[in-house]
């Protein structure tokens, strides 16, 4: 519906592909760089919550 985040670019039942690799609540934060639903993958590379800032960089502030 957004034609600037391509979220269905690649098949989403495929979990060789980052089904989503642009956030589809925020184009501008795109936490789904890699696919929620592969273990191999971490996805919390970039925080869900925040725009400004990656998840796990800074794990002591988090706390």
């Amino acid at each position: 519906k957004n034609p600037f985040n391509p979220i269905n670019s690649v098949d989403p039942g495929n979990p060789a592909n980052p089904i989503n690799r642009y956030n589809p609540n925020n184009p501008f934060n795109p936490i789904n760089e890699v696919n929620p639903n592969n273990p191999l993958n971490p996805i919390n590379r970039y925080n869900p919550n925040t725009p400004f800032g990656p998840l796990n960089t800074f794990p002591d502030r988090q706390r």
